[in-house]
């Protein structure tokens, strides 16, 4: 199921697709048709809640928060996502991922 339309990534009932970028640094409007992932990191909380992205486009830096309830499920969400470290984030919403 693509990671867009996966009914696990909410919380609260709230879709975790698409995901808001706040800009952290540089300059510059985001432009999602050439950002690159930068990482994906699992948050430290027990259980685990949200996975962050951080993004590049040229010279600026953007954040963002994918969030779940199941922690397993973010988890490997979190590990598929830093396979894709260093491509285009355009394709992210695309990513095939077990609907179980």
């Amino acid at each position: 199921m693509q990671l867009r339309y996966h009914p696990r990534l909410s919380r609260f009932g709230t879709p975790g697709w698409p995901s808001v970028w706040i800009k952290v640094s540089g300059d510059g409007i985001l432009d999602e048709e050439s950002a690159i992932l930068a990482s994906a990191i699992l948050s430290k909380l027990d259980p685990p809640t949200a996975c962050y992205l951080l993004i590049e486009d040229g010279n600026s830096m953007h954040m963002g928060t994918l969030s779940f309830e199941d922690a397993e499920f973010g988890s490997r969400l979190c590990q598929v996502l830093q396979s894709h470290v260093g491509k285009p984030i355009k394709g992210n919403a695309e990513i095939d991922l077990p609907s179980q």
